[in-house]
């Protein structure tokens, strides 16, 4: 690491070792000659006195010896002294050592830190901190390292329980891991902490669980009628809970069920898995494959380095949208001017689009757009909203509030149970208090269906339903292809809106 003034030091080394190599060579003739000298003597040819005498000055040369070896090695050790040396392999944090200043123990010249005990420092937001323990399992990732994922695990918590009242960051430290990468002091790495796991677990929409005189409920149906049935809950994610004990596999569940009373007669509608599963696989990567594209994953390694757009309708935007998006529509007449606007067309800063999701266009043809029209560096995050929310909650903005609030999400079931075929959604708009509502601009309104219908364009209907106009009507909404209402849903959700449906793929699903 760094060494004192030893220059003295080594002389004396060198003394000590050109001694000792004086004396070895004179130990060295003086054996020979003794060896001579016992031969003649042998012979008759000398006294045995001088043999004596020459026996003591090898003894005496051998005594000196061992001395210059003692001196040699205290001079090495004089010389190791001046020598500092970290007592492991560090990394040194700072230095106070000025070359030619004279210092004395216990002075601190350097501080170190040992790489393999390296920690990440984790914020968590206050709210998000619950559960987490020592010895929680961390999955950590750094994009300086690329996609590498490493584990390690939490190993000290820096709060109290009345810390956890909102959402200021919770300091975590977490080590390593024995499989971790090289990385550098103050490295910038992601993390997941993984407060609780469970295998094989029931899971239902949060929606379909209800508190009834102080026990968790759901609504089962039974023989076609509704029982109410107590359950333990566990774990929850974004938009289901883990149903611990009280209902089995395969038993079929009321969504929202609330509002119903034991022993009503029903007649359920099963929701097909094949109903809410379009989110897996990229179905127009390879008709749109000249557009590069961004992962979750990626996108939020990036996330501080790259300018994200949101290309749906600033309705799409306002109700959820990633929380550094700037909203410039695709459908917008001035797009490119405002992309412009936004990035210089030769800028390194990457451009990253997005929309709704898997099954969602829009991002791809935003970049094409963009690129037709000379930008560079141009990316589509076609994941979409729905995923960057479910793995990124904590960087997206759901009805202006962020982190994502858990108690405003929508799940997809929950969304498919709102939805009715042509035949039902006739039957119904003839119930009392029924109110049909087109919710298409007037551009969209080619066709129209064979129902007395209330036109009113998104922008109206939010008005009136901030304002609690249908609140006692049973809401029958469709739009175009079905795609607005998936919004509208948290709308309605969060004024308090609970008798309403909408039309399965909107009036071009009728209409074709």
């Amino acid at each position: 690491m760094a060494v004192l003034d030893d220059r003295q030091a080594k002389i004396n080394v060198n003394r000590a070792e050109a001694e000792l190599a004086n004396i070895k060579s004179d130990m060295g003739l003086k054996k020979r000659s003794l060896a001579q000298l016992k031969k003649v003597s042998t012979a008759g040819g000398v006294t045995s006195v001088m043999v004596r005498d020459l026996e003591a000055e090898l003894n005496s040369a051998q005594a000196q010896y061992r001395i210059a070896e003692e001196e040699l090695s205290a001079a090495k050790l004089k010389l190791e002294r001046l020598r500092i040396i970290a007592p492991f392999d560090a990394v040194v944090m700072e230095s106070s050592a000025v070359e030619g200043l004279w210092v004395e123990p216990p002075a601190t010249l350097f501080k170190l830190i040992d790489p393999a005990r390296f920690e990440a420092a984790i914020l968590v937001n206050g709210s998000d901190a619950r559960g987490i323990v020592v010895g929680q399992p961390v999955m950590m990732s750094s994009s300086a390292l690329g996609d590498e994922e490493w584990g390690g695990q939490v190993v000290q918590v820096s709060f109290e329980s009345s810390d956890l009242t909102g959402d200021e960051p919770i300091l975590i430290h977490a080590a390593l891991g024995s499989n971790a990468p090289l990385v550098q002091y103050g490295q910038v790495v992601d993390a997941r902490i993984i407060t609780e796991t469970s295998e094989n677990a029931i899971k239902l929409p949060f929606e379909a669980i209800f508190k009834r005189d102080d026990e968790m409920m759901v609504a089962v149906v039974d023989d076609d009628r509704v029982k109410l049935q107590p359950v333990e809950i566990g774990l929850r994610d974004l938009t289901e809970v883990e149903i611990v004990s009280g209902l089995r596999a395969g038993q079929p569940v009321i969504l929202a069920g609330a509002d119903f009373k034991q022993g009503t007669w029903v007649s359920p509608s099963l929701i097909e898995e094949s109903q809410f599963n379009n989110e897996k696989g990229f179905p127009y990567r390879e008709k749109y494959s000249d557009v590069e594209i961004l992962s979750t994953e990626q996108l939020r390694k990036s996330y501080q380095n790259v300018i994200i757009v949101d290309v749906r309708s600033r309705f799409e935007f306002d109700v959820v949208h990633i929380n550094k998006a700037v909203n410039i529509p695709l459908a917008s007449a001035k797009f490119t001017t405002l992309l412009e606007n936004l990035r210089g067309k030769n800028e390194s800063i990457p451009l990253v689009f997005y929309c709704n999701g898997h099954t969602c266009t829009k991002s791809y043809k935003a970049a094409q757009e963009a690129i037709a029209a000379g930008f560079e560096r141009v990316f589509a995050y076609d994941s979409g909203i729905f995923d960057w929310l479910r793995a990124n909650r904590d960087y997206t903005t759901l009805l202006n509030a962020s982190p994502a609030p858990l108690d405003k999400l929508v799940s997809n079931h929950y969304f498919q149970s709102r939805l009715l075929d042509f035949d039902k959604f006739k039957k119904k708009a003839v119930e009392k208090n029924a109110v049909v509502i087109d919710i298409r601009d007037e551009l969209q309104r080619a066709t129209n269906l064979a129902l007395s219908t209330k036109e009113l364009p998104l922008d109206q209907l939010l008005i009136k339903l901030n304002s609690g106009q249908y609140k006692d009507k049973q809401l029958l909404i469709f739009d175009a292809v079905g795609k607005q209402v998936r919004w509208l849903q948290y709308v309605l959700k969060d004024n308090g809106y609970e008798n309403y449906y909408f039309l399965r793929d909107g009036i071009d699903g009728v209409t074709g």
